[in-house]
């Protein structure tokens, strides 16, 4: 079986919709939330403990593998996000945990594009918890992934860089410099879909080479570009 389903991004998040195959440990810089369909999702963390459920979240930056006989729904689901709003109660500890199908806006069968239309619509920034300066900042980041330094983006908003990479881990859960890959990502990946060859997503997305954009996406997906061109396009 291969990673031959779609993938398609939204505000603030991106879903993986289809069945999975062979990936290797990896990490996001973003939530994820599994859904499994017609069966049970299985995720592997890197001491070995088993997590097994119709749906799972997994916080940023745990390393993990996923195991499923059956298609999923695989959302990334950025920390800001309203959508996570509602999701974070049900994390236990900092490790992987369980969430009641009955909590997600969603169900199992719910088609692709109905997915996507339900996420969109509360699909802004919880701004309550979230600095205002970080906020704009994140925006600037994220139009200039591979342009704009994190120094350039800190001036500019009057804050020191060591300032910002402190109020993106407390707010965000992660280094800014994973944030960073993740936007980085996100651009290649949508070359990708629009038809560029690999090596033009790489430079389009800010990666130093195709190379770059090979292992960092390996690390953050657990699978290489290469096997997920179909999903993106």
């Amino acid at each position: 079986m291969l990673w031959n389903g779609q993938f398609r991004f939204g505000s603030l998040f991106a879903v993986y919709y289809g069945p999975v195959d062979d990936n290797d440990l990896h990490q996001h810089a973003a939530y994820q939330l599994i859904v499994a369909r017609n069966s049970k999702a299985k995720v592997l963390d890197k001491d070995g403990n088993e997590y097994c459920g119709a749906s799972l979240l997994i916080p940023p930056t745990i390393p993990h593998i996923i195991y499923s006989e059956k298609p999923l729904i695989s959302l990334y689901i950025e920390a800001q996000s309203n959508i996570m709003g509602a999701l974070l109660q049900y994390i236990n500890g900092n490790g992987i945990s369980v969430v009641p199908v009955t909590a997600l806006p969603f169900s199992a069968d719910t088609s692709l594009l109905s997915i996507i239309d339900i996420l969109n619509s509360d699909a802004d920034i919880m701004t309550d918890k979230i600095d205002k300066r970080l906020k704009n900042i994140l925006d600037e980041l994220a139009r200039n992934p591979g342009t704009l330094s994190i120094t350039q983006a800190a001036n500019e908003a009057d804050i020191s860089a060591s300032r910002l990479r402190t109020l993106v881990r407390e707010q965000l859960g992660v280094p800014l410099s994973t944030w960073l890959l993740w936007r980085k990502l996100e651009c290649a990946a949508k070359a990708l879909m629009s038809g560029h060859s690999f090596a033009e997503a790489a430079i389009m997305g800010g990666f130093s080479d195709q190379a770059h954009f090979n292992r960092t996406m390996k690390n953050m997906f657990g699978i290489r570009p290469t096997i997920a061109i179909n999903s993106l396009r």
